[in-house]
């Protein structure tokens, strides 16, 4: 129907666009589409015109700038945390070094306390002889195994004290 009256406003269009150089081409939307020919039920849309070349200069400028920014912040963050991780295998050191420790110490009150749970066995005690003299020994827990004690000293027996005890009886 008007299909030859839109090719020429489309021709028309282009041809204005080409010729106004720096004005922003209208764009119209229709339905889904978005076209530089005016539709039916179509709507206007307003564009902005290309940047120009300073605009594109200071728009990099300002991009560089920020991605040195980013990259000086990705740098710090990875220095905070290989001093964090520096710091954290420190302080799992010195808990490991307290944790061995104490383990040491708890070892050393058990064996402390093995050795007064269990206790010496009793010793041997050997009568000596009067004027005799030992010293005693120790075994290898530090116990002593043979106590050597002076024999009690006997009174001199006379014929009056064995004359009072009673004869044994015979069977």
């Amino acid at each position: 129907m008007h299909t030859g009256c839109s090719k020429a406003l489309a021709l028309a269009a282009s041809l204005l666009a080409v010729a106004g150089g720096s004005q922003a081409a209208m764009i119209y939307r229709c339905g889904q589409t978005y076209q530089q020919v005016p539709c039916e039920g179509g709507k206007a849309l307003n564009t902005a015109p290309a940047p120009s070349e300073e605009q594109r200069r200071q728009a990099q400028e300002r991009a560089d700038a920020e991605q040195r920014l980013a990259n000086d912040m990705a740098e710090d963050r990875h220095r905070q945390e290989a001093a964090d991780a520096k710091a954290r295998a420190k302080d799992e050191a010195a808990s490991e070094r307290e944790r061995k420790a104490a383990a040491k110490s708890a070892r050393k009150d058990a064996e402390a306390s093995e050795q007064v749970v269990l206790a010496c066995p009793s010793p041997v005690y050997v009568e000596l002889a009067p004027g005799e003299k030992k010293k005693a020994g120790k075994s290898k827990s530090g116990c002593p195994a043979v106590i050597y004690v002076p024999a009690p000293a006997k009174p001199a027996a006379s014929a009056a004290v064995v004359a009072q005890q009673p004869a044994p009886k015979k069977k």
